[in-house]
């Protein structure tokens, strides 16, 4: 895939649908599990540069889903609605992902926690979608 490329597994496809929304904002390309694909098959068929999981979908935020994506060397970035801020921080913290990420983000958030991850998509200019 895309050099660029973020797979996004979430139960909640408009919650995703608005996340990847802001990442193309980013200049990376969201990518989507397709419909009865397991996560590890979406892995292997996306081959992403960034992996970013529901901490509020348990399929997405389990084992079997974080940790063939970490064995890869793909980084990985645990995310949901503010309001759920602490499923956010128990996910991130059971699978290792260093990067959190609590919808909708405050100015500039997005792009810190992607630079974190080490995923930020092309610079652009100040004044920019996540400057």
């Amino acid at each position: 895939m895309e050099e660029s490329s973020v797979l996004l597994l979430s139960a909640d496809a408009l919650g995703a649908v608005l996340l990847a929304a802001l990442l193309e904002l980013e200049g990376l390309i969201p990518v989507f599990q397709r419909a009865g694909e397991s996560a590890r098959d979406a892995l292997r068929r996306a081959r992403p540069t960034l992996l970013c999981v529901d901490a509020t979908d348990p399929v997405a935020c389990s084992p079997a889903t974080v940790g063939p994506a970490r064995m890869l060397g793909v980084p990985v970035i645990v995310y949901g609605p503010r309001h759920r801020g602490g499923e956010v921080e128990a996910c991130g913290r059971a699978h290792g992902a260093a990067s959190r990420l609590l919808l909708p983000p405050a100015p500039g958030e997005l792009r810190r926690v992607l630079r974190a991850a080490g995923a930020a998509g092309p610079e652009r200019g100040a004044g920019g979608p996540g400057a």
